[in-house]
């Protein structure tokens, strides 16, 4: 493993407090690092405020053999699971472009290996946070499900689990009356179910938050409402950041997990990471009677539906409209009219929230996590897609590895930096 000016008593500065942002600073924290978070805004207001909460294990990535038809039928529909707004975007049709060389089986298999890597590590970490740092985040290891209404679609799905299960992670085909009686609340019109012992659901932005209070007890600075200007460089070492407050504040090493916004301070570098923003949004209305006991993916609509506290939420889509937080209402509206056809005692009560927020894409479907290629004490984490919440814990542990020179647990050359 190359060596990267190492200091163990170190000063990190890490860019970003989302979920990434937290677990790196854990993990450098519990190895005697100094380590101070900048955040733009507040901790855990970015995706990991507002996603569906489910920690899925052994996902497969988006790009994979046979998307390509679906996409371009979606693709310019507004009210589809996934639209892409027409306009004149390089990068945008660059993106595209090796999003489709990528949906080939030998790059899924090669996805599918990191994946599960990253997956086994994040269940070991969530676990620990739960039961040894005694974190209340509203933890449910009681699997989820993924719920059709035909017949199709389930053998569909079942075809993608089979790669699933080849990967270690096991699933068990439900017929119809069997997932009745399991969950009350879904239609009698389901055809049938997958459910995926293994994974477990939680409330994302109360685990950030969580962490974020442990990690400042651990020592750890957080600093909110703190954006980052531009890198102090100093030949091929970064010495630290100015801040838009006018501000130098310098470091020994410098994490970069900024999610969407990571690409435009990687330009300041002559850095360029292919990253589009994915729109994912949210809406929590009251709770179903009876209510839903764990998460449930609803296949046909491409949404999750996830008990938290008191609410449902109903979480999904995938829109690539550019970097803004421009909320479509029709697109808010399809997560209920998609969810009713499973849910049908989902009524018109008014919404408790709806959200928006951007997921880091990148076209080959595994996020970054590696060392910058032309600056020795950079480390980059991001690009995590739908999957930034299930995959916090493994990031977190990688980057400190990673920076503490010791052996990675998982092989991390396919997220390498400089891969496109």
């Amino acid at each position: 493993m190359t060596a990267h000016m190492n200091q163990p008593t170190g000063h990190i500065l890490i860019v970003g407090a989302g979920v990434i942002g937290v677990c790196c600073a854990y993990e450098l924290a519990s190895r005697g690092y100094q380590v101070t978070i900048l955040e733009r805004d507040a901790v855990g207001q970015g995706c990991s405020f507002g996603n569906a909460g489910l920690i899925s294990l052994g996902h497969l990535p988006i790009p994979r053999p046979g998307v390509i038809g679906q996409t371009l039928k979606w693709m310019a529909d507004g009210d589809s699971p996934l639209y892409i707004e027409p306009r004149l975007d390089l990068d945008l049709a660059r993106w595209l472009w090796k999003f489709r060389a990528a949906c080939t089986h030998d790059q899924l298999e090669r996805s599918m290996d990191v994946m599960c890597g990253l997956s086994r590590l994040s269940e070991a970490g969530f676990r620990h946070f739960a039961q040894t740092e005694h974190l209340d985040f509203n933890f449910r290891p009681l699997g989820y499900y993924e719920v059709y209404l035909t017949e199709k679609a389930l053998d569909r799905a079942c075809r993608s689990a089979d790669v699933t299960r080849a990967h270690g992670y096991a699933y068990e085909r439900l017929d119809a009356q069997t997932i009745q009686d399991r969950e009350p609340a879904l239609s009698g019109d389901s055809v049938g179910a997958i459910w995926y012992p293994d994974s477990f659901f939680c409330d994302p932005y109360l685990f950030v938050r969580e962490v974020g209070k442990l990690v400042r007890r651990m020592g750890v600075v957080v600093r909110e409402n703190v954006e980052v200007q531009s890198f102090i460089e100093d030949g091929d070492a970064i010495r630290g950041v100015r801040t838009t407050l006018g501000e130098s504040i310098e470091a020994d090493h410098v994490v970069l997990a900024a999610g969407i916004w990571s690409q435009a301070l990687a330009k300041k570098l002559r850095l360029r990471m292919p990253l589009q923003a994915a729109k994912g949004y949210h809406r929590d209305i009251p709770e179903t009677d009876p209510p839903l006991s764990t998460s449930c993916l609803l296949g046909e609509a491409n949404m999750v539906a996830t008990p938290m506290s008191g609410h449902l939420r109903l979480a999904g889509t995938l829109e690539f409209s550019g970097v803004n937080l421009d909320m479509r209402r029709n697109r808010l509206n399809m997560l209920t009219e998609g969810a009713r056809r499973y849910l049908p005692s989902i009524n018109g009560a008014p919404p408790t929230s709806e959200w928006v927020g951007m997921r880091p894409c990148l076209p080959d479907g595994l996020p970054i996590i590696g060392w910058a290629p032309h600056h020795q004490n950079l480390f980059i984490a991001t690009g995590h897609a739908m999957l930034g919440l299930t995959f916090g814990p493994a990031t977190g542990r990688l980057v400190a590895e990673s920076i503490a020179q010791e052996e990675t647990s998982i092989a991390i050359d396919e997220m390498r930096a400089d891969r496109f």
